[in-house]
């Protein structure tokens, strides 16, 4: 009993809170139109790298900026790291939509997908679930490297080499790719 009330209490949160927020554009919360491979072509420019990493091995990164994107017009990075490919490949292949939803396509964002280490474009070796490397360790050799460096020096990098960003990073990802957001925190 305690379970449902608990499902419809979240229910209720849920479908209350969506009925007056606003974006972050300052739009009402009705669906924004629905994106495909034309309206991000058309509204983003897409780059690729491979960012180097503290131990020498290379991440393979892709980088949508809005078209508008400058020093006058700045945009913060939402950045998501993944095994599973951040595919299309391809300076001009374009995915149907960028980010977690279709409303944080909408509001301005630049968004960066990576392969991690040891899949598929990034090179190095694939570890699966890859633990932390102590800090104690770290300080001995500052080479080693672990999730958690390879976040820290891919944002360092953006900030540095990214054109139009405002220096604010979030992290997202799901399941899997909750594991890497977590692990760059």
């Amino acid at each position: 009993m305690l379970a449902v009330r608990v499902l419809l209490a979240v229910g209720v949160a849920t479908v209350a809170s969506g009925t007056s927020r606003p974006s972050a554009a300052g739009r009402p919360w009705p669906r924004p139109e629905r994106a495909d491979t034309a309206y991000v072509r058309q509204h983003y420019v897409k780059r690729e790298y491979r960012l180097p990493m503290r131990d020498g091995v290379e991440l393979f990164t892709a980088v949508y900026a809005p078209r508008d994107a400058s020093p006058t017009r700045r945009y913060p990075i939402l950045m998501t790291r993944t095994p599973f490919s951040i595919a299309p490949y391809g300076a001009d292949a374009y995915p149907q939509t960028l980010g977690p939803d279709e409303f944080t396509l909408h509001d301005g964002y630049i968004f960066v997908y990576q392969d991690v280490r040891g899949r598929y474009m990034s090179g190095g070796i694939f570890e699966n679930v890859r633990p932390l490397v102590p800090d104690a360790a770290k300080r001995r050799d500052p080479r080693l490297a672990d999730e958690a460096t390879d976040t820290y020096d891919t944002i360092a990098w953006l900030l540095a080499h990214t054109a139009g960003n405002n220096g604010r990073v979030g992290i997202w990802g799901i399941s899997y790719g909750g594991f890497y957001a977590v692990q760059g925190v």
